[in-house]
């Protein structure tokens, strides 16, 4: 993995075992598109007020060469009381983000192609 991983908790500890987790879910996306430029990730504990059964809030922020695109979870579903189910639910938005844009990208070159040829 080459890709520089920013990682930020808030309202928590930081965990090991989580920053691997993320490091796993961004070398899957480097899978796909090879040259990720940087990827901020945070991810926000509930307050103390509302730490029973809240959900964890998980914002990413991945940079390509063309474009920058951004997932925030907001904390809308009941299974993200846990940070790991937020987390791949979040990369998981991100993968099919990043696929349309592939998938965009490659026809618009297809297209320019044809027209040139």
């Amino acid at each position: 993995m080459q890709t520089p991983l920013r990682i930020t908790f808030r309202h928590m500890e930081s965990s090991a075992a989580l920053e691997q987790r993320l490091r796993e879910h961004l070398a899957h996306l480097e899978r796909l598109h090879a040259l990720i430029t940087g990827c901020d990730v945070v991810i926000t504990a509930p307050t103390e007020r509302r730490q029973h059964g809240a959900p964890f809030d998980v914002r990413i922020n991945l940079t390509l060469p063309e474009r920058q695109l951004h997932v925030h979870n907001g904390g809308a579903n009941p299974a993200h009381v846990d940070p790991y189910v937020a987390v791949r639910d979040s990369f998981d938005a991100l993968e099919r983000m990043m696929r349309r844009h592939l998938y965009a990208l490659h026809r618009h070159r297809d297209h320019d192609s044809i027209r040139h040829a």
